[in-house]
């Protein structure tokens, strides 16, 4: 779309703020998408997905457990 339109055209026709355009298409001109990659911080995490399956599984089973009993 950007090809042939200038950035405050986009804006006129998809109505967001002429910022949100300029992002977007600076971010296709970076990356070649337009779509942000996921922010990765924070600490990691101590369970796997099969941990928490797990998990789950034993309280559905016996919603009456304690934690020190799983």
């Amino acid at each position: 779309m950007s090809a042939h339109m200038t950035s405050s055209s986009i804006a006129r026709a998809t109505h967001p703020s002429h910022r949100t355009v300029n992002r977007v298409l600076r971010l296709s001109r970076l990356t070649g998408s337009v779509v942000r990659k996921p922010l990765e911080s924070g600490r990691p995490r101590l369970l796997t997905a099969a941990d928490a399956s797990y998990l789950l599984s034993c309280i559905k089973r016996s919603p009456d457990l304690l934690l020190s009993e799983l």
